[in-house]
């Protein structure tokens, strides 16, 4: 089979080295699987009934809330009802450009301390939210109409942003809010993660919680919008991902990964990327470095 094509991949990476700037307002929308990308993402909820998903904890989103999502971590919305329409503006930033911030000035890289690196969740309130969906509607008008200079103006918009949320992080504020990590399948996917390589059958995860196998599988499928089995192996997929693009050799990665052989390992990756583990390299530089 030849290369993955661009609609395959691009859940995966960004079609452009900067940014790109959306608006959405559904009042009906497909069930959006869980998923993740090799570049940030940010998210403005304006409004909407809604939780998020972010790796293993879940989030209860309010009007005003904004979500920084880095490369490589699972997400996906779960949306209770359309009573109010599902209003956001969406921001998909590459690593490239993400990396010529960071370079401007390393304390806005706050993602790289690992106190914080689980800290998703922003909330704003009263001015603060005003002016925060302000900044998103200048950015998005501006990344529509492309008037001369709308990337520098881009940029500056999107570093104030991420200025005002890391200084959030950095003082800790009250205002940086946990996901909720108390119930049965948050606890389940604190526990995949942690045992990634181990026995994550049914069965197990069963004996585990105390809980019938059925009735995870069933609630798994409910809120999640996936099964879980195809969630283990997701997982599985992209940890053994960041270990080949590392240097791990692919017949290592299979068993840290916890595959029972290369073969199954191969056959669940070209099925998922649309390219064998030995193409990665190729295809991910194609893309961090695409023109």
């Amino acid at each position: 089979m030849g290369k993955a094509s661009l609609e395959e991949k691009t859940y995966m990476y960004m079609p452009k080295k900067d940014y790109a700037v959306y608006y959405y307002k559904d009042d009906e929308i497909d069930e959006i699987p869980l998923h993740y990308h090799e570049f940030y993402e940010i998210l403005f909820l304006i409004d909407g009934n809604l939780d998020y998903i972010i790796g293993d904890e879940i989030y209860h989103l309010q009007k005003g809330d904004l979500l920084f999502i880095p490369p490589g971590v699972f997400h996906n919305p779960i949306i209770h009802n359309f009573d109010i329409p599902y209003e956001r503006y969406v921001v998909w930033i590459s690593v490239f450009a993400m990396n010529k911030i960071f370079e401007l000035d390393e304390d806005a890289d706050m993602f790289k301390d690992e106190s914080v690196n689980k800290l998703f969740l922003f909330r704003t309130e009263g001015y603060t939210r005003i002016a925060l969906e302000g900044k998103f509607r200048e950015l998005f008008n501006s990344y529509e109409e492309k008037k001369f200079c709308y990337k520098s103006e881009g940029y500056s918009i999107i570093t104030q942003i991420l200025t005002l949320y890391n200084r959030e992080l950095y003082n800790r504020s009250q205002n940086i809010i946990n996901g909720t990590t108390d119930t049965l399948i948050s606890s389940i996917l604190h526990y995949i993660n942690a045992n990634i390589a181990q026995d994550l059958s049914l069965d197990k995860i069963s004996s585990v919680f105390f809980t019938n196998k059925y009735t995870i599988s069933h609630k798994f499928k409910d809120i999640m919008k996936i099964s879980y089995y195809q969630y283990v192996i997701q997982k599985r997929l992209s940890i053994g991902k960041q270990y080949l693009l590392e240097g791990m050799p692919a017949n290592t990665v299979y068993k840290v990964c916890g595959f029972s052989d290369y073969a199954c390992f191969y056959r669940a990756f070209k099925k998922e990327y649309g390219f064998s583990p030995s193409k990665l390299k190729e295809v991910h530089r194609e893309y961090m470095n695409i023109e």
